[in-house]
């Protein structure tokens, strides 16, 4: 693990939202909004964006925990920005925070180790 962690480095993504990611159960889509599961997708994608510059070549990363409140909706079409930022560095562990916003609407927070 290379040095150089600084806590409230940041990360940021955008995408928009498309059906793929609406909940499906059984093949059927319970309803058309962005899904949990795919926020926990994205939120963990930032989180590792993060870590990334502080691998070695040879290292890798293994998430151990996200904790994510799913807040509010989005639906298809809207553009979802998720902020990530170092907010504590132990040993050979990071953790991270991510927002997820539609316009000025935070729909999720979370918190990535």
């Amino acid at each position: 693990m290379k040095n150089g962690w600084q806590l409230r480095s940041k990360n940021a993504m955008t995408i928009v939202v498309q059906e793929d990611m609406f909940p499906k159960f059984d093949g059927s889509i319970v309803h058309p909004l962005f899904s949990t599961a795919s926020m926990v997708h994205y939120m963990e994608w930032v989180s590792r964006n993060l870590l990334l510059p502080f691998l070695e070549q040879d290292e890798e990363a293994v998430g151990a925990e996200v904790i994510v409140k799913h807040r509010g909706p989005a639906k298809l079409g809207d553009e979802i920005l998720f902020e990530g930022r170092i907010i504590a560095v132990q040993e050979n562990k990071m953790l991270t925070k991510i927002l997820a916003k539609v316009n000025d609407r935070t729909i999720g927070v979370g918190e990535v180790t």
